[in-house]
Formats: C-alpha cells, structure tokens, sequence
C-alpha cells in the first residue's frame, strides 16, 4: 500500500531502524488484521481486502526505533482512505423477486396514456455513482403499451388501454447501476388489465379452488375435535359407572345368610 521512511545519524547498531505497527484497533478489531509492515523496509501490506460498505478509512500509528541502547524511537500517522468498488448489484425491494407469480398489479380497463401503473423499487449497497440505477423494460407481452420511468421506475400506460389488449401483461424489467464495468438484475412484473377479479376466469378458478380447500380443512378440524371431545365424554361417564356398580358386585349375593336368622 505505501512505505515508512526514517533516517538515524548514529553510527552502526544505533542507525539501524526497526519498524513496527502501534497496537490499535479498528472497529473493535485490532490494525493488524488489516495492515502488515515489514520491519526492514517499513513497506506496509494489506492483510485483508477492505468493504467501503463497512467503514470509509481509519488511521494508523508507525513506529521507527533504533537498536541503540537505551532505544531511541518516533512515531507517524498513517491514513488509510478506501475507495468505493461496484461489488453490489442492484436488489429488487418490489415487487417480490423472481419467481413468486402472486405478485400482481391490477391495471383498471379505463387506464389513459400516462396513468401510473405500478412501481418498481430497487436499492444499491454501493455508494456515489456505482448506485445510481436505471430502469428499463427489455421484454413485454405488448410492446409500445407500457414505459418505465429511466431513473424513477415508475411503470405507466404509454397510451390509453383498449378492449383488444391482452388481459394478462408480463414485463421483464433490467435495472442497472452506473458502476464500471456496472452490474444488473431482472425481475418481473405480471399485470392483470381488469376492474375486478371475478372477470379473468384462471384466477376465479384459482380462488374458488383454495377456498374449497380451506373449507375442507375446517371440516376435518372440527370433526377431529369433535370426535376427541365426545370420545373422552364417553370414558368418563363409563369409569362412573364402573365406580358405581363396584359396591353392589362385592356384597350383593356373595355373603351367605346364616340359617339361625332365617
């Protein structure tokens, strides 16, 4: 990374300088998992590669002493600056990412040109220009009906929805950053032109289809509790009653009457 450079005007052992780190700590961990400095040359070494996300610099004290005797020493500041590197590509907040299909927008039928449909929003972990990020629709079940805003991600109709159009709309959306060289993820965004779910046949199928399963799911809970409870009803009033006719089974009958009291 750099080097420390000392000069000692004494002679032989007591001009020979010795270069070492002062112990520190960054963020609570100790300099020298980070830097290294070579003893004989004073050239400083990273140990370990650094996250600008993590923290933007620290400091660092270099200590130069000779073989004298007493020794004799300095010291000097060292400033590490870290530079922000385009390591994080964009991150998809909304919609859901990739692959979860219940994500879905609904477009009213009487949609203008210009209306705001949806919005998609994204975030970069690097900082200054690597997270400056772009939005742009690569793919569409309709080109030329729906535009994303270049910076805002903001979908819109980019004229008025007509009858024709397809129900069911998929966008594939890029969104890149400005980094160099820059990184870039995907995602989709289904849309459902229509005021009212009730009208696309595959999603009413789909809601009556769950709601039967949950019914059924009910009915198999309760009949299962119900079971239980009158299952356990019936032992209790079967250990009373055996209870009950314990008595009479030990003395009715079974002690016989002495004939001088007949």
């Amino acid at each position: 990374m750099c080097s420390v450079t000392a000069r000692d005007p004494d002679w032989r052992q007591n001009g020979t300088v010795v270069y070492s780190l002062f112990p520190s700590e960054v963020n609570g961990v100790p300099v020298s998992s980070f830097l290294s400095i070579n003893g004989d040359t004073g050239v400083i070494h990273a140990v370990r590669s650094f996250d600008y996300e993590q923290f933007r610099g620290f400091t660092v004290h270099t200590v130069a002493r000779n073989n004298g005797s007493p020794p004799l020493s300095n010291n000097v500041t060292v400033s590490v600056f870290i530079t922000d590197e385009n390591d994080n590509s964009p991150q998809i907040l909304y919609p859901a990412p990739a692959g979860n299909s219940l994500m879905t927008e609904m477009v009213p039928k009487a949609a203008l040109a210009g209306s705001l449909v949806s919005k998609l929003i994204a975030v970069d972990a690097d900082s200054g220009q690597n997270a400056w990020l772009s939005y742009q629709i690569v793919k569409s079940t309709d080109p030329g009906l729906f535009t994303i805003g270049l910076h805002s991600g903001e979908i819109r109709a980019q004229r008025d929805i007509s009858e024709s159009d397809s129900v069911k709309q998929n966008l594939v959306i890029s969104v890149k950053d400005n980094g160099q060289p820059s990184l870039s993820t995907t995602c989709d965004v289904y849309l459902l032109i229509s005021d009212n779910l009730a009208e696309v046949p595959e999603l009413k199928g789909m809601a009556y289809e769950d709601s039967s399963k949950v019914t059924s799911y009910l009915i198999i809970a309760l009949v299962s509790v119900s079971t239980f409870f009158l299952t356990f009803i019936i032992l209790i009033l079967a250990v009373r009653f055996c209870r009950r006719r314990k008595p009479r089974m030990l003395f009715d009958g079974t002690v016989p009457i002495p004939s001088a009291y007949t």
